[in-house]
């Protein structure tokens, strides 16, 4: 290997740790706070509660962490001057959605089958998926 393609690969490896450095910007700690609120509200809101409206009040969670998530990313992308868009966020939803997707899709389903102990498994899938993601974009 000559000097120049030892210098190229070199700063390949440094690009891609870099790029890999910017993707836990995607979540920020307020938004990490806020999530961890949410989950604790959702689960004494939906405590007594099974099926559809348990999976309601989660989703609610959900929504609401996503846009607070939303507008944290705005607000950065402005106070930087950047884009929204980037491509550490890029790298990290790539990595990290079909975990998610995945989980959530396999949650509704156990909710709508309808039996008792639907939202345990709903809950499940949703345990094990989560960390996955993380792991995927670390």
């Amino acid at each position: 290997m000559t000097t120049r393609e030892e210098a190229a690969e070199q700063l390949r490896v440094i690009r891609s740790m870099m790029e890999r450095a910017t993707v836990f910007r995607a979540l920020s700690g307020e938004t990490a706070l806020i999530g961890g609120a949410a989950a604790l509200g959702a689960a004494w809101v939906s405590e007594s509660k099974t099926g559809w409206t348990w999976a309601a009040i989660w989703l609610g969670g959900l929504a609401a962490v996503l846009l607070f998530n939303l507008y944290q990313l705005v607000r950065m992308a402005a106070a930087r001057k950047g884009r929204v868009w980037t491509s550490g966020l890029k790298l990290a939803l790539r990595g990290a959605l079909p975990s998610i997707i995945a989980g959530g899709f396999l949650g509704l389903l156990a909710v709508r089958s309808g039996q008792p102990s639907s939202t345990i498994l709903a809950a499940s899938n949703r345990i094990l998926h989560s960390p996955q993601a993380l792991l995927v974009i670390r």
